[in-house]
Formats: structure tokens, C-alpha cells, sequence
């Protein structure tokens, strides 16, 4: 072998398992690792004109940038850029000092021919150079730095791409791995298209809109506008004297007593069980501390006047004065009330949760503590109002005057917060809808969510675009070159229930990495809490140490105990320039139809309402493409239904059914979704042999006239209405369809 082909051969071997981002910049050209990437990466850090020229004692071109350094002064940066490894010889090294340095003190002749000295030279290769191979010429290496010569190996770079340009560090690695590009394959095409009514299965990136975290709890929305009050809470407890004063303390001068009795009394309130205010305790501790010293000198009187002696190391007995008074005083209670100050702790805790939502900034990018911070805020006063529904005082208090908002004062303050249609001042409001959101976040880079919580719970209705979200977080991921595993929990078995999350991941999920090489620095993608055939959530809770993030997506509705324990956060629906740029890149080359889809929003409310979903205004655009028009949401999921089933292939003059007989389908279909949503435990998958037997019993004689073969053909091959998920397991793709159909069985019951 050639001796420049083992030096590369040997680069290759030392970076076979590194960052795949480094091995895609190895297989990259001069000129392509120059264009693609070195370049957008010098106008990012160091703006200004660029030229190439080259130095005098080399042929090949060098990038030289005229820009500014931090105190805004000129600065010349000169970039020499290399595609070849870098051997760690003295003499081979001395090649790559002599060319930087020669760089930077004698100058590089720029394009009309001047020369040009730079206040810093980089030489960059995008091979690898070990800290082994860095020892071995630290020397040489020291000398560069003093000279404001920079020696950027490949690995250093790597991370440098990652950190500031993700995009192009994504689609780097994503069409240069073959494992990566499977991943990334089979994450992101929209597999639901045949069931939207599409010809083909569209790329998620053809029509992503940027996701929106939001909160928008009703309490806290009403509590921050000044519509929850809370009363101060007043309890009244029987207090034993000796437990404020203590026999051995009797001796002391009575002011002395008087103020323990004063120091000691708040402590004998109860707790209240509020996870973030403490109220300050009020109580009337001179009157208290009062009538303690007045029972005090009455047993000293019924004692003939005596006092208790000082307790002494030598004579610890007590006299029989000290027994007969502890016997006095034994019996003497205070009757004490206390006042917790809820009212005005509650009042400082909306204060703070306002200022926190002010300072929470509209777009995620490297300021994820002012939006952790809302987050957490928010979802804290959250709990206290919630709390304070149910509060009950620790032991056994005999009284409390005042509830803290009663049951019927919450019932009221829920109406009016669902109800309330106008954003407090200083609020974020969603353009054009009535919801309005406590905070709203727009998140470019879904894999900043990763710098808000380790683990971390997407909330959202059907249809909100979680599953969209955590694919794209995931590709991202693995773009990037970070380890990640995605699960789909529609795909576990119910025999599955006693594994580990590793093992359910390593049995069910999909990773660029291969099943078995689940390691602590792997992010973990769960999606569809929901839809698992059973609870996963303590799996996640017992894993939360064992990956480097848990993302996890579930239906609002799903009741998980995942929200009392990590934080949740809910994905906005549209607004409608986000609606908008949805159609756009839907129709892009059709703008007919861009115009058509926003004529029908701004026409009728229920679909300017409903197509604020991802979900559903991606039915509503699969409708149109097919000369589909919709008023309603029922319209849509009723259009849709009909167009997989019959009007699609007619409407082509296509004929591809075995069977066709759209309305028994249909009733089939209907009693399907019926079946598997009445189960105890609802269920979005279903097995060859239940999908018969619904058969057999919603078609009668005429079920059995037919070959349930074909119908089954029909409906997953021919239309897409049934997917089959896995051999001989089915579903009726989207959660909300399977409800729709199971609505229509109810409703056909109803109408005899």
C-alpha cells in the first residue's frame, strides 16, 4: 500500500466509531469541505468580505475574511483548509507549521495581487488528530499559538459544525450514513397519507411548520388576571401551656418566659400542604403569651408563692413543689388562633409567575432558562390553586373558620377562565383565535427542547402534530450525531408489560445506533403514551436515570401520573400565519389551491376553528386535492371517508376494489372503531381474528356472501382506511378517525 494511502487508511480506522459528523466531513473533498461547509461557517463567526488567495509557500487556494474582532476593530482572519490527514511526525508536522506560520508573518497575496497579512491564521483538516498525536508536538503547537496561529483537527471541528450549523450538520450526516439515512427514511414519511386520501406518502419536511410549546391552564390564566382570590385561612387550637414553657425553664424571669411562649407559638400552627408559598403566620402572641404568665403565677400562689429551684447536674430530682406545679400547669390549655396568610403569599406568588411569563422570550433558541423558569412558574401556581381546593390541615385541629376557595368558588372560577375570551394585559395571544395561551414558544431547533428538562411530557389534543414534533426532534437528533431511539408506543404488545424501557426499546424501537447500543448519552423518543396496550409511565420513572433525556407525548386526555412528576408542556395549535405558511407548503405549486383553503377558513367559523389542528387542516388540504370541498369538521372526517371508499377512484375512473359496496364497508368500519374504543382499557390496534368477528357481526348473510379476504384487501391495500401496523395486528391510522367512526356507530344506534 502506498504510504499516503496507509497515512489515510490509518485516519480512517482512528475514526471508524467517532461522530458521524466527523466521518461525514472526511468524505467530503477540499472543495467540497471548503464550500459547503468552512465557508457558511466563517461568515457565522467572523462576517465580513470574503476573497480566496494563497500563501507563498503553498499553490493551493486559502480563504481570507475581512471582518472585525470583538471590539469591533478590522480583523483579517486567513483559513487554510485541508481534506487530508495530518501526520504526527516532527517532520510531517513541521510541513503544517512552516505553511501556517509562514501564513501569518510573511502574508498571503490576495486576488489583485497585494499582499495581505492576517491578524490570525487557521489551519483546518476535517481527519482527526488524537490527543496522542497532539503530545507528540505540543512543542510545535505552543510556538503556533503564540503566533495566533490556530491547528483545528477534524474532531474539534465536528463539534464546532454541530454547535453552529445544526442544518447543515443534519442533512451532512443524514445523506452520508446508510444506517442514518434508514432512520431517518423511516421516520419521516408521512405513512398516513393513504388514509389522508394521497396518492403517495409525502416528506415530513415538505410541509413542517415550526412547533409551538404553550401553557395554557384555565386557573392560572384567571389567576394571573386577578380572578382567584384566596381568603386567609384561621384555625383555633388548645394549646398545653407546658408545651410553650417547659418545667425546667420555670425558674427564669417572667419576661424571659413571656417571650418563649411568644417565640414558640407560631410552630404549634399547622402545615399547610402547599408546594410553593409558605404564608406567614399571624397571631395574637401578646395577648397569648399574656394569659400563659397570668397561669403561671396563679400555680405559683396556690404554691404558697414557691418557685421551681434551677436545675442543677448534682440534683436532678424533682421537689415535690416541681410536681405539684407540672400538675398545674399539666392541665392548663391556651386557646390560640392563628392566622395563615395566604392571601397575601398567594398574591406575591402571582406577582413572580407574571414577571416569569413577561421575561419568557416567543422563540426557544440559547435562552432555555428564562423559559424553563416560566414553565416551571406557571405550572407551580397551577398546583397551589388546586391545592388550595383541597387543603386540609395536618392533626387534629378542631376548627377551621374559613375554607380556602370552596369547591363552588372554583367551579366558577373554571367556567369563567374556559370562557374568558381576553388576554390580561402584557399576555402572549394566539392571532385570530380565541385560546389564549399563558405562554406561547416557537421552537426551530426542537432539540433545544433537550436544554429545558431531562425528562420531559408533550401534552396536546389529537391531532396537534405530537407525533410530527417528536419524529422531526428524533431526525434532528440523529442529524446531528447524537445518539437517540425512538418508540413508538402503538407498536408494544401486552405481553410486553413486565420488560424495562431498555428492553422495550431495544424490542420495539428504531435506532441509527441498532437496537442493543441504548448507552446513558441516548435520547429517548416516546411517542403516544396514549396508545401503548398498558400504563408505561412507571417504566419511564423507573429509567429516568438511565438515558440522557426522555421525551415523551401523550393526549391531554390521558390520565398518567408522568405530570405530577416531571413537567408537561402543551403544543399550540395554529395561528394563522402559521395556518397559512401550512397551505403554502402544502400547495406550493398550486396556488389556486392556497387560495381556495384560506377562502374556505375565512368562510366558514367551524373550519377556521377545527383546521387550527395540524391534523385536521391536513385533511381539509387532502380533500381539496382531490376537488373535495368541506364546511365543517364533521364534513371533513365524513368526505374523507367517502373518498377512500368509493368517490377517490371513481372520481378517476379507477377500478381497483374487489368489493365494492362503500356503505357496508363503512358499517363494518363502525362497528370496528365501536369495538375497540368500548374496551376496558381503549385500544387503537386490533387483531386478524377480532377484525372477522366484527365482520361476521356487522354484515350478517351478507358478510358471509363475500370473501372477507377481499374487503380486507379493499381496506387496507385499495384505500388505506385500515393499516396494518404489524403481521396480522390493525388500526384505523389516526387515533381521532377510530373516534369519529366509533361516534357514527353510536349515532346509528340512537337513530334506530
Amino acid at each position: 500500500m502506498p504510504r499516503n494511502t496507509k497515512r489515510v487508511a490509518s485516519a480512517a480506522s482512528v475514526a471508524e466509531d467517532a461522530d458521524p459528523i466527523l466521518r461525514a466531513l472526511m468524505s467530503l473533498s477540499e472543495e467540497e469541505l471548503t464550500a459547503k461547509i468552512v465557508v457558511p461557517f466563517i461568515e457565522l463567526v467572523h462576517p465580513g468580505r470574503i476573497e480566496y488567495t494563497h500563501s507563498s509557500d503553498e499553490a493551493g487556494r486559502d480563504i481570507v475574511s475581512f471582518g472585525r474582532d470583538v471590539l469591533g476593530r478590522p480583523h483579517v482572519l486567513c483559513v487554510q483548509v485541508k481534506a487530508r490527514a495530518v501526520s504526527h511526525g516532527a517532520r510531517a508536522f513541521g510541513e503544517v507549521f512552516n505553511v501556517s506560520t509562514s501564513a501569518k508573518l510573511q502574508g498571503v497575496t490576495r486576488e489583485e495581487g497585494t499582499i495581505c497579512i492576517p491578524n490570525e491564521v487557521w489551519y483546518l483538516t476535517s481527519y482527526p488528530f488524537p490527543e496522542w498525536k497532539r503530545r507528540q508536538v505540543s512543542a510545535l503547537l505552543q510556538q503556533m499559538d503564540a503566533k495566533n496561529v490556530k491547528f483545528i483537527p477534524g474532531g474539534e471541528f465536528a463539534v464546532l459544525v454541530r454547535e453552529k450549523l445544526p442544518e447543515i450538520a443534519s442533512a451532512l450526516v443524514a445523506h452520508t450514513h446508510p444506517n442514518l439515512v434508514a432512520f431517518v427514511s423511516a421516520l419521516s414519511r408521512h405513512h398516513e397519507g393513504r388514509a389522508f386520501g394521497l396518492t403517495f406518502d409525502r416528506q415530513l419536511e415538505e410541509f413542517y411548520v415550526t412547533a409551538a410549546i404553550s401553557s395554557a391552564t384555565a386557573l392560572v390564566k384567571d389567576a394571573i388576571a386577578g380572578g382567584v382570590k384566596l381568603s386567609d385561612l384561621r384555625e383555633i387550637k388548645e394549646i398545653p401551656l407546658l408545651r410553650l414553657v417547659h418545667l425546667d425553664e420555670l425558674h427564669r424571669p417572667l419576661r424571659d418566659l413571656r417571650q418563649l411562649v411568644k417565640t414558640r407559638l407560631p410552630l404549634h400552627a399547622s402545615k399547610l400542604n402547599f408546594t410553593r408559598i409558605v404564608p406567614d403566620i399571624q397571631v395574637d402572641s401578646g395577648s397569648i403569651s399574656g394569659e400563659a404568665i397570668n397561669a403561671i403565677e396563679e400555680a405559683y400562689t396556690a404554691l404558697g408563692g414557691m418557685r421551681p429551684r434551677r436545675p442543677s447536674k448534682t440534683n436532678s430530682r424533682e421537689s415535690p413543689s416541681d410536681e405539684k406545679l407540672q400538675r398545674l400547669l399539666g392541665q392548663t390549655l391556651l386557646s390560640v388562633e392563628f392566622t395563615h396568610k395566604t392571601n397575601a403569599a398567594f398574591r406575591a406568588l402571582v406577582r413572580s409567575t407574571r414577571a416569569l411569563i413577561a421575561s419568557c422570550p416567543p422563540v426557544l433558541v440559547e435562552n432555555s432558562p428564562a423559559v424553563r423558569n416560566a414553565v416551571v412558574g406557571v405550572r407551580e401556581l397551577d398546583e397551589v390553586v388546586r391545592q388550595a381546593t383541597t387543603m386540609k390541615l395536618v392533626g387534629n385541629s378542631p376548627a377551621v373558620r374559613n375554607a380556602v376557595v370552596g369547591a363552588r368558588e372554583l367551579d366558577e372560577v373554571v367556567r369563567q377562565a374556559t370562557t374568558m375570551k381576553l388576554a390580561p394585559p402584557g399576555l402572549p395571544r394566539d392571532t385570530g383565535s380565541e385560546r389564549v395561551e399563558i405562554i406561547r414558544v416557537k421552537v426551530p431547533q426542537p432539540e433545544r427542547l433537550l436544554d429545558l428538562f431531562r425528562v420531559l411530557v408533550i401534552d396536546g389534543p389529537a391531532g396537534c402534530g405530537k407525533t410530527t414534533l417528536l419524529k422531526t426532534l428524533a431526525m434532528r437528533l440523529a442529524g446531528l450525531g447524537r445518539k437517540v431511539a425512538y418508540l413508538s408506543c402503538a407498536e408494544l404488545t401486552p405481553e410486553a408489560r413486565k420488560c424495562s424501557l431498555v428492553e422495550l426499546m431495544n424490542r420495539f424501537g428504531r435506532s441509527p445506533d441498532g437496537p442493543s447500543n441504548v448507552q446513558s448519552e441516548t435520547v429517548l423518543v416516546v411517542d403516544g403514551l396514549d396508545e401503548a396496550a398498558f400504563d408505561v409511565s412507571p417504566h419511564i420513572e423507573e429509567a429516568q436515570g438511565v438515558f440522557a433525556n426522555i421525551v415523551v407525548s401523550c393526549r391531554t386526555a390521558y390520565s398518567t401520573n408522568l405530570r405530577s412528576v416531571f413537567p408537561a408542556i402543551g403544543l399550540s395549535p395554529f395561528t394563522d400565519s402559521e395556518r397559512a405558511e401550512f397551505f403554502e407548503k402544502w400547495f406550493r405549486m398550486k396556488p389556486d389551491l392556497v387560495k381556495r383553503a384560506a377562502g374556505l377558513v375565512a368562510e366558514y367559523p367551524d373550519l377556521n376553528l377545527h383546521t387550527r389542528l395540524p391534523l385536521i387542516a391536513t385533511i381539509l388540504v387532502a380533500l381539496l386535492e382531490n376537488g373535495i370541498e368541506p364546511k365543517t369538521r364533521s364534513d371533513i372526517y365524513s368526505m374523507r371517508l367517502d373518498l377512500l371508499l368509493s368517490r377517490w377512484d371513481k372520481s378517476r375512473g379507477v377500478r381497483r376494489f374487489e368489493v365494492d359496496k362503500p356503505e357496508a364497508k363503512r358499517r363494518f368500519l363502525r362497528q370496528v372503531a365501536y369495538k375497540m374504543h368500548s374496551q376496558p382499557k381503549r385500544t387503537r390496534l386490533i387483531t386478524l381474528e377480532d377484525l372477522q368477528a366484527a365482520y361476521e357481526s356487522s354484515l350478517g348473510r351478507w358478510g358471509y356472501d363475500q370473501k372477507f379476504q377481499d374487503v380486507l384487501h379493499d381496506l387496507v391495500i385499495s384505500s388505506g382506511v385500515l393499516a396494518e401496523e404489524r403481521a396480522d395486528v390493525f388500526s384505523l391510522g389516526h387515533l381521532t378517525f377510530q373516534e369519529h367512526l366509533a361516534g357514527e356507530y353510536l349515532a346509528s344506534l340512537m337513530s334506530g
